[in-house]
């Protein structure tokens, strides 16, 4: 888990955009989806990220393992 991407999810949970801290599946999920979408590694990736879109991709990989969850 990507430390600057764990204190700018705690910043969004001190801001209240998040309700609670990702566990760590979910961060590790969260550090792929950054990586995925900036082409950067997460600790670079992370900064380039606006808090409304880090929000939206904890909320994505949330669903996603929500969805799981249900099929499983």
């Amino acid at each position: 888990m990507s430390k600057a991407v764990f204190e700018r999810l705690q910043l969004l949970l001190f801001n209240t955009l998040l309700e609670n801290l990702p566990d760590h599946d979910e961060r590790v999920d969260i550090d792929k989806e950054i990586e995925k979408q900036t082409g950067k590694y997460c600790d670079e990736g992370v900064k380039h990220l606006t808090d409304e879109t880090l929000k939206e991709i904890v909320e994505r990989v949330r669903r996603r393992k929500k969805k799981v969850e249900v099929y499983a």
